[in-house]
């Protein structure tokens, strides 16, 4: 069994499903396309679908044939509300949306294992799970297969992530951070609407949001050791409805990302203390909602 020769040569193969998937890209928990797609392809194999009656993803199972351990291999399939900006024949037919973090490669490259690994499937000595995942991108998605068994039995679960800074063919699995944490928030600026020929009769929502959004670098810059990595981001701010009205609410939408445990811990409420001074200090005030909180993967 030359595996390294029979992946290269099934290339082509992965290629093709990477294309077609990227360019029918689905948002987290809408990805009925996708998941009848793969589940075509497995079945085309001799593999076992387990499908979902509420949530999209599938489990393709394959038994060895001989009794062992079961080991479960995973992707995930959705894809992001980005448009995509390129010439390709594979870009985006779905306006707005586009597998821009390698989630299409992830479903393709599992799609080869399955591949070369049903072949084998009398040498096999136990079962091989086939997780494809709905809705990573939500921070969420994994948890309908924790709570309904899916895990159930499973010795050993892997999954690989593409990362453009590490050479083509090369995995890294060294010891030490290979991704850092994942915490998404939500923060609320609430202000008192006024006409824009007034503002001193109300209190202005944008004006404050864009003070929290300043300030809130100098979590990074001024406050905490610069040999601990550490990241903080607003990607999204949504505010006002009338060119000529001050806002009364900003909702802002970002991530801290980190590799130190402590700071994993203590930096969202750092975040907000800061979001409510800076705020207060303009009359206005701040709620902030937690949407997702991963810790960071350590080898």
């Amino acid at each position: 069994m030359d595996f390294a020769r029979e992946a290269a040569e099934l290339l082509p193969y992965i290629q093709n499903h990477r294309r077609h998937i990227h360019q029918y890209p689905e948002l987290s928990f809408r990805e009925k396309e996708t998941t009848e797609y793969i589940q075509k392809e497995l079945e085309s194999m001799g593999i076992e679908v387990i499908r979902f009656s509420d949530y999209y993803g599938l489990i393709g199972v394959l038994k060895g044939g001989r009794a062992g351990k079961t080991v479960l291999l995973r992707a995930d399939i959705d894809a992001l509300e980005i448009r995509e900006e390129n010439e390709l024949d594979f870009c985006s037919v779905h306006a707005g949306v586009m597998h821009a973090c390698g989630h299409d490669c992830h479903s393709a490259m599992l799609l080869g294992a399955a591949k070369i690994l049903s072949a084998y499937r009398d040498a096999l000595k136990g079962t091989v799970k086939f997780l494809f995942q709905s809705a990573e991108e939500s921070g969420h998605g994994a948890n309908y297969y924790v709570d309904h068994g899916c895990l159930d039995g499973v010795d050993a679960a892997m999954a690989i992530h593409m990362m453009n800074e590490i050479p083509e063919g090369t995995f890294s699995i060294e010891a030490g951070p290979r991704m850092a944490s994942c915490t998404d928030f939500t923060l609320t600026v609430h202000g008192t609407a006024t006409h824009g020929s007034m503002p001193h009769l109300g209190h202005d929502a944008i004006v404050a949001a864009s003070a929290v959004i300043m300030n809130l670098q100098t979590l990074v810059s001024r406050q905490h050791s610069p040999l601990r990595p550490l990241v903080v981001s607003i990607g999204s701010v949504r505010a006002g409805s009338q060119f000529n009205i001050v806002a009364d609410e900003v909702v802002m939408k970002g991530t801290i990302r980190t590799f130190d445990r402590d700071l994993f811990a203590s930096m969202p409420k750092r975040l907000e203390a800061m979001a409510k001074g800076t705020a207060e200090a303009m009359g206005c005030h701040v709620s902030m909602a937690v949407d997702t909180s991963e810790p960071a993967a350590i080898n």
